[in-house]
């Protein structure tokens, strides 16, 4: 009788540890299923030295602010960048927008733009400085077309930044930011 019971309290348990591994299998199965879903699987982080601040208290916009102080030209793809040399190609493909257009110093200044039918691609932020383009110690990374990233100054005054597509010698148009 002793080996009757401790042979039923032993499928109880079997059967118990059964249920519970087939329960814990259906629940990590649907929980793949939603992070798929919900896209929360995605990874939208910038390569480089750049800052970790994007997340659900600081997203970023997903549109930006037109800049009124900015003219339109009538060719987009000029050959020439805002200094006026002609050594690297302006891209009417790759925009990029700045939100907010004034800042105080060491605030967060929001880049982000269209790398039309690009994709895991790095562009290097680049300030204009002294006359020349110089590298800002932050890169975005381009995702189905489309990119964004921040940077903090606190030179103050106006401060003008565009991206910079190295390996394709391709220039973003201009944007322009006051510090202060």
């Amino acid at each position: 009788m002793d080996e009757d019971r401790s042979e039923l309290v032993q499928r109880t348990l079997v059967r118990g540890l059964a249920l519970l591994v087939g329960i814990a299998v259906v629940i990590a199965i649907g929980t793949l299923m939603l992070v798929k879903v919900l896209g929360l699987d995605q990874s939208t982080t910038s390569a480089g030295p750049t800052h970790s601040g994007a997340g659900p208290d600081n997203p970023l916009p997903s549109t930006a602010l037109p800049q009124p102080h900015q003219k339109k030209s009538g060719n987009d793809s000029a050959n020439f960048s805002d200094d006026g040399s002609a050594n690297r190609r302006v891209s009417g493909r790759l925009r990029l927008s700045v939100t907010p257009l004034e800042v105080g110093p060491g605030q967060r200044i929001n880049l982000t733009g269209t790398y039309g039918r690009h994709d895991n691609i790095s562009l290097q932020v680049q300030r204009f400085e002294d006359g020349t383009w110089a590298d800002f110690p932050t890169e975005a990374s381009v995702s189905l077309g489309t990119f964004a990233t921040f940077v903090e100054t606190s030179r103050t005054g106006p401060n003008r930044f565009r991206v910079f597509d190295s390996e394709r010698n391709v220039a973003s148009n201009v944007v322009t930011v006051t510090v202060g």
